[in-house]
């Protein structure tokens, strides 16, 4: 289901141009209100309602509001004209008294709609009639009308949701249905979410084409209002280009997607999973590695510009699903926090409600290979985020004060370090370091 893929060339030449850097992030250039920033995807249909309510109590202990919520189709009307509302009823009432802000999509075809010519994985063919997924849409978001944002479909560039193999041309009618439905059904004021692409959009049986290219050159972009994708990777950072590079491949894509005239851009998933069982694609982590992992695309999201990212997903999930699917959760399957949530937990504590881009240049030597940020606090404190994916340095900072407090969120430490001649002696390495100037 999440499966990190080495990205093809073609993403270098994605719309024209490269990107060169020193310090290996862009200089933040607008502020991020965290609860508005970060979202957490919540598959609720797996659980029993007292279940979902604590995972819902979970997530306000953190300070978010944003959920994602998916649907099937084959699940809302198992016949044709016969729908099974009642669970979608009980979850959609839970996140609505919960004060929670959701996006939901509907992806999947129910069996009397379903292309697949054996009916086996019905759920992984596009419909026969866009239309009439489209009219399903349009019944949902009639239903709940506290819903603002509806997402089309998941991950259709790769085969686990649109067999046989990716169809943009397909999608892209299938977008146009929707899109068409919700506007004569007078939900002007809904907002349309381009289904969230695995990895980068690589196609892969396009040669690792990229579909946003294509949807782009399709006109797709112009009929909804935020354009998705799902950046997995097997590290944070993402794997390097050829030569070794690590200038973050999203960097690059998120310019041009705005180059493009993408209005608004959310991450939908991310995540790394806990599991212990074979190798699966995803090299093996333990768990307070997820939290690190989780903390340093956070920061990086930040820098990049995205306007909304999802964690994929609050809670492990049970034997339904394969086993490594069964641990991106933040909470283990009984609703304990795992250490990812502690770190979190940490890290949002520590960034306060809002940050704001700082100008200042912290480092004296540099910032060549290194992940750095500069954020100011709503208190005014300065925090400067660091980290080095290449191996342990030491950094000198222009001292402000005696002293300074340096956070390791994921270890969930903190200590103050002692300015000596004016500068005070950092040492990073490949884990976030948050400096409270």
């Amino acid at each position: 289901m999440k499966r990190p893929l080495r990205i093809a060339l073609a993403l270098l030449g994605l719309w024209g141009g490269t990107v060169h850097a020193g310090g290996l992030l862009p200089p933040a250039s607008r502020e991020v209100v965290v609860a508005d920033f970060l979202g957490v995807n919540t598959p609720f249909l797996f659980f029993t309602p007292d279940r979902y309510q604590k995972q819902i109590q979970a997530l306000q202990a953190l300070g978010l509001k944003w959920v994602r919520i998916n649907l099937h189709w084959y699940h809302l009307e198992p016949r044709e004209g016969r729908f099974d509302w009642e669970p979608v009823d009980r979850i959609m009432a839970a996140v609505k008294t919960a004060g929670l802000t959701p996006v939901v999509y509907l992806v999947g075809s129910a069996r009397f709609a379903s292309t697949s010519l054996d009916g086996r994985h019905i759920d992984q063919w596009p419909p026969k009639d866009f239309d009439a997924f489209a009219r399903r849409m349009v019944l949902l978001a009639q239903r709940y009308p506290f819903v603002r944002h509806w997402q089309i479909w998941n991950e259709p560039n790769i085969p686990g949701f649109w067999r046989p193999k990716a169809d943009p041309q397909a999608y892209a009618r299938l977008v146009s249905a929707v899109a068409r439905a919700f506007r004569a059904a007078g939900l002007d004021d809904r907002k349309l979410v381009l289904g969230g692409m695995a990895y980068y959009s690589q196609m892969p049986y396009h040669g690792n084409a990229l579909m946003l290219e294509a949807l782009g050159n399709l006109g797709t972009f112009k009929l909804v209002d935020v354009v998705a994708y799902h950046p997995y990777t097997d590290t944070p950072e993402g794997d390097p280009f050829p030569g070794g590079e690590f200038v973050p491949r999203a960097r690059i894509l998120d310019a041009r997607l705005r180059g493009a005239g993408v209005r608004a851009l959310w991450v939908t998933e991310f995540g790394w999973s806990t599991y212990t069982g074979p190798k699966t694609v995803q090299s093996h982590i333990d768990e307070p590695t997820q939290g690190e992992y989780l903390i340093r695309r956070l920061a990086m999201s930040m820098s990049l510009g995205f306007d909304r990212v999802f964690w994929f997903a609050l809670s492990d999930l049970d034997r339904r699903v394969p086993d490594r699917d069964r641990h991106y959760g933040l909470l283990y399957l009984d609703g304990r926090p795992k250490p990812s949530y502690r770190i979190l937990r940490y890290f949002l504590d520590l960034l306060g409600p809002r940050l704001r881009p700082a100008p200042e240049q912290v480092p004296e030597e540099g910032d060549d290979g290194l992940y750095t940020a500069t954020w100011r606090r709503d208190d005014g404190r300065l925090l400067w985020f660091a980290w080095s994916p290449q191996g342990p340095r030491t950094v000198h900072l222009p001292a402000r004060a005696a002293a300074a407090v340096v956070h390791r969120p994921g270890r969930l430490s903190r200590r103050e370090v002692v300015a000596e001649n004016g500068r005070l002696a950092v040492e990073l390495g490949p884990w976030l370091t948050v400096v409270e100037l």
